[in-house]
């Protein structure tokens, strides 16, 4: 349907991209930006084909995002079941036996029966907190433009994967702004489309600020530099590609050198998941063990005394 309507409009008189424009939801602004740069150079063949590239890149991009947050997500679910399972129904049942014993308990068998009896007499609350919290947080963060600008900072500053989604979305940006840079667009016009798609609010307003460095005076690289979100080795990057010409080029080398990050940091957390879940069930299931069986085998050695 979306084709067809393009046939219709190109057959009424319009170009190629303001027939894209009709439909947003299918093409982003980087999209309809980079097909009329290509109709104005003629060069809509070589842009197709750096599109090509980069929808194939973004998926590639999506499909490392996922595998952050599916396989974490998934593992801490079942942990967190495994526990809530124990702690409410399990426990409970050997508490009883052991509080029968009439002996004095260990301290962690106290904090562990203290736990039991908290989450028994409040779990209609404790388990849907988290969603409940994570919904209310996210459909305030759409309200509100400031709520949502400290999500996306927490987001950024959240251990470990923090870094990791900083660097993807810097990925992109960099991505974005050579494709648009190298089809003709000038450097504010570039940065302009990269802060409406940036897709985090503190990374779209430090954008913003570049562009307004740019504006004063400044080279990109300076504007780049007073962010604080580029490493040292970027900044030198883009500036060595404003020295020689060859800005697109630099950035390129830029998205290079962040997807590399990228992967790396991905594959260091899938091979930390994994282990540091195993110690965590662990020290939670020995912790119940302890707390459970202790009291018993003191008894019976008492008994055998």
């Amino acid at each position: 349907q979306v084709l067809a309507s393009l046939v219709n409009s190109v057959e009424g008189g319009k170009k190629l991209s303001q027939a894209m424009e009709d439909h947003p939801a299918t093409f982003d602004d980087v999209f309809v930006n980079l097909v009329a740069v290509g109709e104005e150079t003629g060069e809509l063949g070589e842009v197709m084909g750096k599109l090509t590239d980069s929808l194939k890149w973004q998926d590639e991009l999506v499909a490392q995002a996922k595998s952050i947050v599916i396989y974490p997500a998934f593992v801490g679910v079942v942990v967190l079941s495994v526990v809530l399972f124990m702690m409410i129904y399990v426990v409970p049942q050997m508490v009883d036996f052991i509080q029968e014993m009439g002996q004095e308990l260990p301290i962690h068998t106290r904090a562990l029966i203290g736990f039991s009896n908290f989450l028994v007499g409040n779990w209609y609350w404790v388990i849907p907190a988290p969603p409940l919290t994570f919904f209310l947080i996210s459909w305030q963060a759409k309200r509100s433009a400031r709520m949502r600008f400290r999500v996306d900072g927490w987001k950024l500053k959240f251990w470990y994967t923090g870094p990791i989604l900083s660097k993807i979305i810097l990925s992109r940006f960099a991505s974005y702004f050579a494709l648009l840079y190298s089809a003709g667009l000038d450097v504010l016009a570039a940065l302009k489309i990269s802060e409406d798609i940036a897709g985090n609010a503190v990374v779209a307003d430090a954008l913003e600020k570049i562009t307004e460095s740019i504006t004063a005076g400044k080279s990109l690289s300076a504007g780049i530099e007073s962010t604080g979100l580029f490493p040292p080795l970027v900044v030198r990057m883009v500036h060595m590609g404003e020295s020689t010409g060859r800005l697109d080029v630099a950035l390129s080398n830029v998205s290079y050198f962040y997807d590399r990050e990228v992967n790396e940091s991905i594959d260091k957390l899938k091979s930390m998941i994994e282990p540091a879940m195993t110690v965590v069930l662990g020290a939670i299931m020995a912790w119940i063990m302890l707390s459970v069986l202790g009291p018993i085998y003191d008894t019976i050695s008492n008994i055998g005394v």
